[in-house]
């Protein structure tokens, strides 16, 4: 998101997964996502199951990176090369509005 300078980072993973590489993947996945998006210095990540269901886990991660240095997109792109995370990133940009604007001339 431009306006709040900050990047949100989803991972739906499968069951079988142990929660220890689905911690290591949203974390691999955070600093990535920093890097292709340099203008936000924060990025929050959330995993979970694929299947929703009462008893969910969920992992947490926060990346506040405010200065993005060479060495930072060293390891990124190190990072990057060795999991193919955000390989082929395609990038769109959608805005929604939560509640119809009014117009303020009537």
């Amino acid at each position: 998101n431009y306006s709040t300078g900050v990047t949100y980072c989803f991972l739906f993973q499968d069951d079988p997964e142990p929660r220890e590489r689905r911690r290591a993947m949203l974390g691999a996945m955070c600093l990535i996502a920093r890097g292709k998006h340099q203008q936000n210095k924060k990025v929050i990540g959330i995993a979970t199951e694929k299947k929703i269901r009462p008893e969910n886990s969920y992992d947490f991660c926060l990346m506040d990176i405010p200065e993005w240095t060479e060495d930072n997109q060293k390891s990124m792109e190190k990072l990057q090369r060795k999991t193919k995370i955000f390989d082929n990133l395609k990038v769109s940009h959608i805005r929604e509005e939560e509640y119809p604007k009014i117009d303020q001339d009537k």
